[in-house]
């Protein structure tokens, strides 16, 4: 493919696609122009010249002309398909009856002539018309046959402007080889296989320009606007299709595992595995759902699953661990509340203890003040309430109850010592744990664990 033409840098530089489609031109000849490209496949639809955009018009038969701004511009070709007369359109209205009527004037605005190779023996500008301060006729790119003419060469960018292959119509031929598989086709013919022979018999009959108004690519659906939620998801999945993004996701997924390894106790290293496991679980499932789909329409299933994967791993991994940093957060959210309003409830417990100073009657069941509350009845030690249960364990050790007395299956139980006052030495001075299966609240101190229910009522008394 031609790259360049001149000396230095250059009167024309040449940018193709990946199918070999010139896309842009840089000519420095007449001061710094560059024209950008667009195409229907290899069908030219519209150029950019500097500031001036160029659409180009088809109709059934072929290229027709092209449009400036509110400019029409049409040809009139010979059967051959070049270009002998450009008319150009001037829109009118002229009110008959009341009516209003629009209707066009032509106008010849340029005209060409051209030998049998395409050296043009006519270029002419009708009315001085310009455009651009240039003359029409020099203006126009499409000329014989209907190719695109690059003034900067004198060649012709052949396949209607594609500039797949250059023709110079002064050397008859053109200026890179055809395919080995063109040159097979005619292999059976004279000079057939001369790779750089326009023709290999009369170029007069040839036809290069086939282009219609017919799309020359494939049609697809053009899908509903997105929304702005689903405008936002797309930015954020291009976001994580770029490397930033997926060195942000890595370190998000990074953060996410020293989180879990941090808070997750003795079972940390295989709640990041199950993690691990659940990223790669999901994003698998999301690829075997494309390939399913991409083979039931008649694609590769492991080319869609393949492309699934390398599009979006990125995406899910940091998903998933904002998930995951979210649930931590709120988990240990869930905790401080929970341990401030245990440090609260353990705050009224104590304000209903008495004092240290206080002298507390250290008796047996029978011998306290009775209280019942809702079917249970309790004793009253001091200012608190306790259980018979609470008051038997109280008891001296040398103290033996009766058979009516049970603790985890023993037929009689021996008190454990334990004076009231110290009872609510224990209360007093340490912080109450909340214990969620029986809903109680326990203070240890040393060997000793005293229970109380909410209302600060002796429940029971443990010693190791």
């Amino acid at each position: 493919m031609l790259q360049r033409i001149g000396e230095g840098i250059g009167d024309a530089i040449y940018n193709y696609n990946s199918q070999g489609v010139r896309i842009s031109k840089l000519t420095t000849r007449s001061g710094v122009v560059t024209t950008n490209y667009f195409h229907d496949g290899d069908k030219l639809i519209e150029e950019h010249r500097g500031t001036t955009q160029i659409r180009y018009l088809y109709d059934t038969d072929g290229i027709m002309g092209f449009s400036i701004g509110n400019s029409d511009y049409y040809f009139v070709k010979d059967g051959e398909g070049s270009v002998r007369v450009i008319l150009r359109g001037e829109r009118n209205t002229v009110n008959v009856n009341a009516h209003r009527n629009n209707f066009t004037v032509l106008t010849e605005v340029a005209r060409y002539s051209y030998d049998a190779w395409g050296n043009a023996t006519e270029i002419t500008t009708v009315g001085n018309r310009t455009i651009d301060n240039i003359p029409v006729a020099d203006f126009n790119p499409i000329r014989w046959k209907s190719q695109y003419f690059d003034t900067e060469t004198g060649f012709y960018a052949m396949s209607g402007g594609s500039g797949t292959r250059y023709y110079s119509p002064q050397m008859r031929q053109f200026i890179s080889p055809e395919s080995y598989e063109g040159m097979m086709a005619n292999a059976g013919v004279i000079y057939g296989l001369n790779p750089y022979l326009l023709c290999v018999d009369n170029p007069v009959s040839l036809s290069y320009n086939g282009h219609t108004i017919a799309t020359n690519g494939e049609l697809a659906f053009e899908p509903d606007e997105l929304t702005s939620r689903q405008m936002r998801w797309f930015r954020i999945g291009r976001f994580f299709g770029t490397p930033e993004g997926r060195v942000f996701a890595i370190k998000m997924f990074v953060a996410a595992i020293a989180l879990i390894i941090l808070t997750g106790g003795k079972f940390a290293v295989l709640k990041a595995m199950f993690f691990t496991g659940m990223s790669r679980a999901s994003l698998m499932i999301g690829g075997a759902i494309v390939g399913r789909r991409a083979r039931d329409s008649g694609g590769c299933f492991n080319e869609a699953f393949t492309d699934h994967i390398n599009n979006n791993w990125a995406m899910s991994m940091a998903i998933s661990s904002v998930l995951v940093i979210g649930m931590v957060g709120v988990g240990l959210a869930v905790g401080g509340i929970a341990g401030a309003v245990g440090s609260k409830r353990s705050k009224l417990v104590n304000a209903v203890a008495t004092s240290n100073e206080e002298v507390i009657p250290w008796n047996s069941w029978a011998n306290y003040e009775k209280v019942t509350i809702k079917g249970q009845e309790y004793a009253r030690v001091g200012k608190r309430l306790y259980s018979k249960h609470a008051v038997d364990r109280m008891q001296p050790s040398g103290n033996k109850f009766g058979k009516n007395i049970y603790q985890a299956g023993e037929a009689e139980i021996h008190g454990r010592s334990i004076a009231p006052a110290y009872v609510e030495s224990v209360i007093k001075s340490t912080k109450a744990i909340y214990q969620s299966s029986s809903k109680n609240f326990l203070h240890v101190s040393g060997s000793v664990t005293v229970v109380v229910n909410k209302k600060g009522y002796v429940v029971t008394i443990i010693t190791k």
